[in-house]
């Protein structure tokens, strides 16, 4: 993808609602150029709502008007339209097969289909057509989007009136927890109403600049608790991140700082009588360290990768490695790595057996790396282990 590739799941097996045959997107009816939304179409202009989404798209070449010159931001958006746009967007490629086997689709979309299909972002109707001229849903929008853009989806659940009205609750619960899509004055999301070209514009937008809160707020990490009336404490356990004893740890809440010393008894950062502020305010703080704020992806558990610094060698066969039986059920690993410039006897090597891992420890007598006695696994699942060096 043209913004952040993922391991697609499949969208949209929900099926579409009323077939209505709306005039298509005609590709290339329009050319962004170095003109703007609201020079080329005669129904934009900038006082329009979401105006700034269907310009920037405009201006990007993801979307296109229709074959009468006109954008119709008010009108609804066919499955093959958003295909269109997300192909666009996500830069997508057609692997050739067009596997997807939906004999609804016209020739000039198959390419675009079977990419969106391919990727995992679209699937048939229920019937085991495409419904490439169905209006696509809000509901349907937000899952698209979702797992497009692989949005986060352990989220709190949404506010909005009708969300128990759809099979794809936790989809918009995660499309409005991002940011990416709002709902109507009367408090619903409008589950199964179409999706207006300028709203699907908006929340594309919206999905292709969405970033991840990694802020880290003083309930992330800690408590906040009162003491006494109009005076709180805050504490913070910062143990699982990289954090000095001496560094210099505040808590923002709103413009102001509170320092937060560490305390060594405790082994925690904390202050026991704040006044001036509430316990919500304090609650949601945002944790500093050293006058930057400390991110949800700096904890010691996402550093810890040390992906960085293995190296896989191929197969136990690849390396010419030696698996024999000892008993029944029990195998001897052998490797002989040294004659590999990356491999030392401090090196760690273990075997990766699906999600196992098995070290072999270095044996100095016999200058390889071996265990003597590997047990659960078949011999040809020890032979095609993988072979990974830290």
């Amino acid at each position: 993808m043209a913004n952040q590739h993922k391991s697609y799941r499949n969208v949209l097996a929900t099926a579409a609602g009323a077939a209505v045959v709306a005039s298509a997107m005609a590709p290339g009816a329009v050319s962004a150029d170095d003109h703007t939304a609201a020079d080329s179409f005669p129904d934009i202009h900038e006082d329009i709502t979401h105006y700034e989404a269907i310009n920037h798209l405009y201006q990007a070449e993801i979307v296109e008007g229709h074959v009468d010159g006109t954008y119709k931001p008010y009108g609804t958006l066919t499955r093959i339209q958003a295909v269109l746009m997300l192909d666009r967007a996500l830069d997508l490629e057609s692997d050739g097969d067009y596997d997807h086997g939906f004999e609804d689709v016209p020739d000039a979309y198959q390419e675009q289909v079977d990419a969106v299909y391919d990727a995992g972002i679209f699937e048939g109707n229920t019937d085991g057509s495409f419904g490439t001229y169905d209006e696509l849903k809000r509901d349907q929008m937000a899952k698209v989007l979702v797992e497009a853009y692989d949005l986060p989806m352990d989220v709190e659940e949404s506010d909005f009136t009708d969300r128990e009205n759809t099979s794809l609750t936790e989809y918009v619960d995660a499309a409005a927890a991002a940011g990416i899509a709002q709902g109507f004055p009367d408090g619903s999301f409008g589950v199964s109403d179409d999706i207006k070209r300028m709203d699907f514009a908006a929340m594309l937008y919206n999905a292709m600049n969405y970033e991840a809160d990694t802020e880290v707020t003083v309930s992330d990490v800690g408590q906040a608790q009162e003491v006494i009336p109009g005076a709180n404490a805050v504490e913070l356990d910062l143990s699982g991140y990289d954090v000095a004893t001496d560094a210099d740890v505040q808590i923002k809440v709103g413009d102001e700082f509170i320092d937060l010393p560490y305390d060594e008894e405790r082994g925690t950062f904390v202050e026991l009588q704040i006044t001036g502020y509430d316990l919500d305010e304090l609650k949601d703080a945002v944790v500093y360290v050293d006058g930057e704020p400390l991110g949800m992806d700096n904890d010691d558990e996402n550093n810890d990768d040390d992906s960085s610094d293995e190296m896989e060698l191929g197969t136990v066969t690849d390396v010419d490695g030696n698996v024999q039986q000892v008993i029944p059920g029990a195998y001897a690993v052998e490797l002989d790595l040294l004659d590999n410039d990356n491999v030392d006897e401090d090196s760690e090597v273990v075997l990766q057996i699906g999600d196992d891992e098995v070290v072999l420890p270095y044996n100095a007598d016999r200058g390889t790396f071996v265990d003597l006695q590997v047990t659960g696994y078949e011999m040809a699942e020890l032979e095609g282990a993988t072979v990974v060096v830290r």
